[in-house]
């Protein structure tokens, strides 16, 4: 089958196997799978194709039919797995990296009350989309603002924490979006302290996965 596709600096992969990539070893072909190189390149395919987009993060939690994905699926690489601090206890995140990385990160730098991510798996874009959370704690309550990419019109906007209206495992921004970045917020607290708790969260997680 012949696709015409925009002109893009990220990467294209055709009649991808999705089995191949996610969790639960299950799923057909993706027509084309992209990684955009940045913002901007994922920007640009958004607005010169008319193709149906879909996009998947670490592929924890979903599941791909047989028939697989049509169009094009979007699939941030390590070009948005970045982890960097900002200042006053803030942590700027890419939508690829992983949630448990936040967290042991955040903990190097001495940052508490991310700890509970250490027992999610997927992605910062992910968690963002599902308010992921876990003992008594979810994303709406350490993510500050949130900057992501219209599947619609292409184009780039930040949200405060507020403006996503969250819920429980949801959030109430209207329309399709790729979470491409975030800036968390935490409280200072001594490294062994926040160790600690790392520890007793993924304790918690062995004893539930038993």
């Amino acid at each position: 089958m012949l696709i015409s596709l925009p002109k893009v600096r990220g990467i294209y992969r055709y009649n991808v196997l999705m089995s191949k990539m996610t969790w639960l070893n299950v799923g057909g072909q993706a027509d084309v799978l992209f990684k955009p190189r940045d913002i901007e390149d994922l920007m640009c395919l958004i607005k010169d194709t008319e193709l149906p987009i879909s996009v998947i993060g670490a592929t924890s939690n979903i599941i791909v039919q047989d028939s697989g994905i049509r169009g094009i699926t979007v699939k941030l690489g390590k070009e948005f797995a970045y982890i960097k601090c900002k200042d006053n206890n803030s942590i700027i995140a890419g939508g690829a990296a992983l949630l448990s990385n936040l967290a042991y990160f955040a903990g190097e730098q001495e940052i508490s009350g991310l700890e509970f991510l250490a027992g999610i798996p997927g992605t910062v874009g992910g968690g963002i989309e599902m308010n992921a959370g876990a003992y008594g704690s979810d994303i709406a309550s350490v993510v500050q603002s949130i900057r992501a990419v219209n599947l619609e019109d292409g184009n780039l906007y930040e949200f405060s924490s507020e403006e996503m209206g969250y819920f429980y495992r949801g959030h109430s921004l209207k329309g399709r979006w790729i979470f491409v970045e975030a800036e968390f917020k935490g409280v200072s607290s001594e490294y062994e302290l926040i160790l600690q708790r790392l520890k007793e969260v993924i304790d918690k997680k062995t004893k539930a996965n038993q």
